[in-house]
């Protein structure tokens, strides 16, 4: 029958399970998940410390400003910093960007579908079109065996499609 045909070439097309509703599910953890990002710089950390201080007397004799008193430390360090980054983005938990391609391959499928089955329905009418002119001229004169052969070569193309939709089971289903 013309729908276990069709049912059979959607099954090998992969076009009968819908596998959206595990994409949408897909797309909703993926949002929840943060975008990962690390970093590594290494290089050379130069620092210098000074300290002035001044010492300043006041006696008797006067005023005296003594020596100055200078500390300073200057150090460079080889340095290696690693930095990690966890965002979230909060319009994606809302409306995940992958929504619109789910949507449009959805689309897509449906439109493989119809016409997968069109074609299938076509070729599966035509093939019982063929068949039955086969029949009917069966005991046809010798001077139309042309055009039976003609028809006969439409008929194993019509069944040659058919079974290539279904991948081998129309023709196994005729052998047995």
């Amino acid at each position: 029958p013309l729908l276990d045909v069709e049912r059979v070439a959607l099954e090998h097309a992969q076009l009968v399970n819908d596998p959206s509703h595990e994409w949408r599910k897909k797309a909703r953890l993926s949002a929840a998940l943060p975008k990962l990002s690390v970093g590594v710089e290494t290089g050379y950390l130069n620092r210098a410390n000074f300290n002035v201080q001044d010492s300043i007397a006041v006696n008797s004799s006067g005023v005296t400003v003594g020596p100055e008193a200078n500390n300073t430390n200057q150090y460079a360090t080889n340095q290696t910093m690693v930095t990690a980054r966890a965002t979230w983005s909060l319009p994606d938990a809302v409306f995940h960007h992958q929504t619109l391609a789910i949507e449009r391959e959805i689309r897509n499928r449906m439109n493989d579908r119809e016409k997968l089955s069109e074609k299938g329905s076509a070729v599966y009418h035509e093939r019982l079109r063929l068949k039955s002119i086969l029949l009917a001229t069966r005991q046809t004169p010798q001077r139309h065996a042309f055009d039976r052969v003609s028809v006969m070569a439409a008929l194993q193309k019509a069944t040659g499609d058919l079974d290539l939709m279904t991948g081998g089971w129309f023709g196994e289903q005729l052998k047995g």
